[in-house]
């Protein structure tokens, strides 16, 4: 059998280490390459050796049937910067020249650029709202108007368009699929780490068709995942005649030092005990930790096509006990957005398409 390749951005942390543990616990297929696309390269190799690590320690604990029959999985590194279009057209590059296909792509790289804790209105939305508070950014003050070295918005380029560059430039490679790789079901999948902040976008005004990129607005990273949910939409419109499926997934509310890292550790540990007790309470989007929320992307990549739909958003949730499971919601998309926002990220890619093509004729 063929080997597998999956990619998973930003799969040195948080859900994409989770899903990578979900993948060396119970890869799909017997021979599989996974792919840590990262940033810092060095976090990406402490990352591999940690996965590797805890597998091998999880492998002398089975009995020996199952040790051995164990898959054969191995786990590399690929150095991706989302925020960065060259890096992002260097990396579809190594991953043509290393693989021969690709078989997952998890677009998870992803940033929240929180600056300050927005005290009055979390005090106001936890006991007016509470689930909204518990499942939104509300507490959070974002930074405005930061952009990449080329102009881009950040969390826009890192988040969304970054993915989306990959793809296309990606796509003769994932439409001609080497003939051991092809079969009904084997196609390409890619898998969005959306966010359940997508279902807060209407009422805080996250989306504005004449600053698409949210350079200027308060909320980029609900805007950036609600383009990470209308690109993927759009692509099955794109692709249903060719070999690639695209699908929305949802970690739910995983715990994070989001609230250290601004300066405040006793609102980050009130934060995370919030969390406890209200998946205590019933509130299954509380998956907490990064292997909970890893739980809906590994689905859909283990899960067979014929049980898919990719009209289907999947979403991690837990039990008031702990115990993580798949939900499923009717994705919600906007069609009246969805073709001006493939027209705008389109011109994006024949942009900084040419501009790298034309860099390597001078170069050469």
């Amino acid at each position: 059998m063929a080997r597998k390749v999956a990619v998973i951005t930003g799969g040195n942390s948080g859900i994409g280490y989770g899903i990578a543990q979900r993948l060396l616990d119970d890869p799909p297929y017997p021979h599989l390459t996974i792919v840590l696309a990262c940033r810092n390269l060095q976090r990406a190799d402490e990352a591999r050796a940690s996965l590797l690590a805890a597998h091998a320690a999880e492998l002398l604990e089975r009995d020996d049937d199952q040790a051995t029959t164990k898959p054969d999985v191995d786990v590399q590194v690929l150095q991706l910067d989302t925020s960065r279009p060259a890096s992002v057209l260097a990396a579809a590059r190594d991953i043509r020249r290393r693989f021969a296909t690709l078989d997952y792509l998890f677009c998870n790289a992803g940033i929240l650029p929180a600056s300050s804790i927005a005290y009055l209105r979390a005090a106001y939305y936890l006991f007016s709202a509470p689930h909204y508070f518990i499942t939104s950014s509300v507490a959070l003050n974002q930074v405005r108007g930061q952009l990449t070295p080329e102009g881009l918005g950040l969390v826009f380029s890192t988040n969304a368009f970054g993915h989306y560059l990959l793809i296309r430039t990606l796509e003769p490679y994932l439409f001609n699929r080497p003939a051991d790789h092809g079969g009904e079901g084997d196609g390409t999948r890619i898998i969005w780490t959306s966010s359940n902040t997508s279902a807060h976008i209407g009422s805080m005004g996250a989306f504005r068709p004449d600053d698409y990129q949210h350079i200027e607005g308060p909320n980029p990273y609900e805007s950036s995942k609600m383009i990470g949910d209308t690109v993927s939409t759009c692509l099955n419109q794109r692709y249903a005649d060719k070999p690639v499926r695209s699908f929305i997934t949802e970690p739910g509310t995983v715990a994070s030092n989001i609230y250290a890292e601004i300066g405040n550790w006793l609102l980050s540990l009130i934060i995370v005990l919030v969390n406890y007790a209200f998946r205590l309470a019933g509130v299954a989007e509380m998956t907490i930790t990064p292997y909970n929320g890893g739980l809906a992307p590994y689905y859909v990549a283990v899960e067979s096509e014929t049980e898919l739909d990719p009209g289907t958003r999947y979403l991690s949730r837990c039990t008031r006990w702990g115990t993580p499971y798949v939900a499923e919601l009717p994705v919600a998309a906007d069609d009246d957005i969805g073709p001006g926002i493939m027209r705008q990220l389109d011109a994006l890619v024949t942009k900084f398409s040419a501009t790298e093509s034309g860099k390597e004729e001078v170069a050469t």
